[in-house]
């Protein structure tokens, strides 16, 4: 059965994600992997034991393939979506040959069908404006059997709840006129954009005007000490002109005696006030920064020859196109292991008495230890997005705004309905890199870093379009 051929390279991975899935049950998982001497029996068991197993079994045995890679054996349970795993080369390989089955090519390229979706240039103004958010629709069965999945228990171990009618806080702080520095023309329609798109995707958003150095850190302060139970999340947009490793407040300057930045604040104080929020612990945790991060100006690379001849035209002109303050936040204050000391690491000199008796009191927990309950990293959930990379400007137009604010609001509104959080970040990357300023042909890329410890899904429409409201809307 060809079928069998095709999944027998990630046979175990299959079993686990539908035993994780509550598809199969453990017994059903061992029975197939343990009393089967071949992947290809092993395969054939499975095979035989599915269609007696619900009417989802299919669904998430489906969305395994194709989170395996198994795509030759997607084709065959969803044939009409071939054409878009194989239009256009990627950089997503399938399994060698050997394993998938007699008549198949090495190393066959397997498309990344998300990236066809984005525009191959950057969207016209009227794209940017008419953009509405995509809400999950009751058709939608693929993201209504994941929101489902992510309620369940095993689901809460591995996706962010996303449910609350009000998904989260976002706050904008969004810097305009500044006392010593150039005003952020265009900075008004990238806060309308953000306001609109969060508050469809069902969030709480407030927006702050002109804030000097010692305002944010006052807001910051208040924000620690709020409660947040109601929410599932907190997001943090600034948008100002910055330096190395702060965003400056409207009394920000850069000193030309000291070479340092005055009244800013620092990017570390932004997201350590938000973990220190009892009422967060365990969720996301989401900073935007729109600012640059240095004075150089990136030209970009040619791939090819003929790339020399294409152009982006953003439909801008040298007077609408300004530059901001640097701002970088790559990096951050290592930790160096050299001068600090390890209780954990037994000293080899020591006799094996005292290593046991080392390891009893240092590495294994203890009861005392386990009485506090667990614990999560403090600075864990979080993550952070930037405007631009170390050392390079960003860039905004006075008419419709910046390139990341901007790229950011189109996407989320047009695929947060199916896509997490690091695939649209990816997409907004793409997008932002698809931009150029008509003079000097520069470039720009974004970048993010997160301390994430499950998938984050922002369920637009759901509960409210569930095809089973009442029975996925309920408490943990």
């Amino acid at each position: 059965m060809q079928l069998a051929e095709y999944i027998m390279p990630s046979i175990e991975q299959v079993c686990k994600n539908l035993w994780m899935a509550k598809v199969i049950s453990k017994p059903m998982m061992e029975d197939i992997l343990e009393g089967k001497n071949t992947n290809r029996k092993r395969a054939m068991a499975l095979l035989d034991l599915l269609p007696s197993r619900g009417p989802y079994a299919f669904d998430v045995f489906f969305r395994s393939l194709e989170e395996n890679d198994l795509f030759e054996a997607a084709y065959l349970l969803k044939p009409e979506q071939r054409k878009s795993y194989e239009d256009v080369a990627a950089t997503f390989t399938t399994k060698p040959a050997e394993k998938l089955g007699s008549g198949q090519e090495k190393n066959k390229v397997i498309h990344n069908p998300e990236f066809d979706e984005l525009p191959d240039t950057w969207p016209s103004a009227e794209a940017l404006k008419n953009c509405d958010v995509r809400i999950i629709q009751k058709s939608d069965t693929e993201q209504q059997q994941l929101y489902k999945a992510s309620l369940t228990p095993k689901g809460q171990l591995q996706y962010y709840q996303m449910k609350s009618d009000k998904r989260g806080k976002v706050l904008v702080i969004n810097n305009v006129k500044f006392e010593r520095l150039t005003e952020r023309d265009g900075s008004g329609k990238d806060e309308e954009s953000i306001y609109g798109t969060f508050r469809e995707l069902h969030f709480d958003v407030k927006v702050l005007n002109d804030k000097t150095h010692e305002e944010i850190e006052s807001i910051l302060e208040t924000e620690s000490k709020s409660d947040f139970s109601e929410y599932d999340c907190f997001i943090l947009f600034v948008l100002s002109h910055g330096h190395k490793d702060v965003v400056y407040g409207t009394d920000g300057y850069f000193d030309e005696i000291t070479k340092q930045p005055k009244n800013c604040v620092q990017i570390t104080y932004l997201k350590s006030k938000l973990c220190t929020n009892k009422s967060l612990i365990g969720k996301p945790k989401m900073f935007f920064i729109q600012a640059c991060q240095g004075n150089k100006e990136d030209s970009g690379l040619f791939i090819n020859p003929a790339d020399q001849e294409s152009n982006l035209n953003l439909l801008q002109s040298e007077s609408s196109m300004s530059q901001e303050s640097d701002i970088d936040l790559s990096k951050s204050p290592a930790r160096s292991d050299s001068g600090t000391e390890n209780t954990s690491i037994v000293n080899s000199g020591q006799s094996a008495e005292d290593q046991t008796k080392h390891i009893m009191e240092y590495v294994l927990p203890t009861e005392a230890h386990d009485a506090y309950g667990p614990k999560l990293p403090s600075e864990a959930e979080v993550f952070v997005a930037l405007a631009t990379t170390a050392g390079y400007l960003s860039w905004r137009n006075t008419m419709w705004g910046t390139w990341f604010i901007r790229a950011i609001t189109f996407v989320f509104a047009k695929y947060a309905y199916k896509y997490d959080l690091n695939k649209l970040m990816t997409m907004v990357n793409s997008l932002v890199a698809k931009a150029e300023t008509i003079k000097g042909k520069y470039k720009q890329v974004a970048e993010k870093r997160d301390t994430f410890t499950k998938t984050l899904y922002f369920f637009p429409g759901l509960p409210e379009n569930s095809i089973d409201h009442q029975q996925t809307h309920y408490n943990n």
